[in-house]
């Protein structure tokens, strides 16, 4: 699911003074992100303190296996204060948007975003993601994209509250039916003190290909401590059968049953809720852009909520 956001432009300046530009253009709402990797990759040792050279950038594209190790660790590098990764010929940076309290409007918790540049120049997230396609390229990339989103959000200032992570049911599948790969997701946060009660992934509204090679994923991962969200609830896959499938602890209600509900009076939104609501799972609603749609679905039963109203999306520095 991508959104525009405003003509804005982010620079980031190193301490070398090279000038990064970062894309103004789509963001996605959601890494589709997951991760792996070994012990000693981790951490703030001597590798993550060099500067990219070219000679670090990792190939995913027509990749038909699991990246290595050493791969993975290839692929991040420190850039100032903050971890980049270098994909292909693209470079991604991680960005976070806060999720906010309905009762007080405080932050909750941030989701992790990415944005793309090209040849040091803005490039379109959908051109970045439709690059992978197949089952291990989307998986890898999936792997890489969550390293950076949590060293990242290890060094922010939101490190006690939750992360929110996308990631797609075949990523989920593919690095499932791979213990050491499994492992090596869960070994990350401790890795970089972050909780595993802090991180929800949010198991996006395509469709699964290998039903218990997700439910496996599913049950792996919840035994380590991850939590689940079904996001973009009424779109696609994202339905009722999803929500048994996952038995989340959050749903994201998808920013279209939020304009439908303002627009058209035959439509409850509040029932669907009601529905959803069975079994104490937490209502989250993504995408309230501006004032008329927050006083509106304030009237809703709901516990969470996320859009431009309440904050953009904001490149991470530290």
């Amino acid at each position: 699911m991508a959104w525009k956001l405003a003509n804005t432009q982010y620079i980031i300046i190193s301490t070398l003074l090279i000038v990064t530009y970062i894309p103004k253009n789509d963001i996605y709402l959601g890494w589709r992100d997951v991760g792996c990797s070994q012990h000693y990759i981790f951490g703030y040792n001597t590798f993550y303190t060099q500067r990219y050279n070219g000679s670090l950038d990792v190939k995913l594209k027509g990749r038909k296996s699991l990246l290595t190790r050493e791969e993975i660790r290839n692929s991040l590098y420190l850039e100032g204060d903050v971890y980049v990764a270098i994909i292909d010929d693209f470079k991604a940076f991680s960005a976070f948007q806060t999720i906010h309290e309905k009762s007080s409007e405080d932050v909750a918790g941030v989701e992790s975003l990415v944005r793309v540049s090209k040849e040091n120049k803005p490039a379109s997230l959908s051109e970045f993601f439709c690059k992978y396609q197949t089952r291990y390229e989307e998986a890898n990339l999936n792997v890489v994209l969550y390293s950076l989103h949590l060293r990242n959000f290890a060094i922010s200032k939101y490190k006690d509250m939750k992360l929110f992570f996308n990631i797609t049911p075949k990523s989920l599948e593919i690095v499932s039916s791979d213990k050491e790969r499994m492992d090596l997701v869960s070994l990350l946060p401790s890795i970089l003190g972050v909780s595993h009660s802090s991180l929800v992934a949010e198991i996006t509204e395509s469709a699964s290909i290998d039903s218990k090679l997700f439910t496996l994923g599913l049950e792996e991962y919840r035994q380590r401590g991850w939590q689940f969200a079904v996001d973009d609830y009424g779109m696609d896959e994202s339905n009722l059968k999803r929500i048994s499938d996952v038995k989340p602890k959050y749903v994201k209600i998808d920013r279209s049953l939020i304009r439908r509900h303002i627009e058209d009076n035959q439509f409850d939104l509040e029932k669907q809720i009601k529905k959803i609501r069975k079994g104490n799972v937490h209502i989250i609603m993504e995408g309230v852009e501006n004032e008329q749609e927050w006083k509106s679905v304030k009237k809703i039963t709901f516990d969470l909520v996320q859009g431009f109203y309440f904050s953009m999306p904001t490149i991470f520095s530290k």
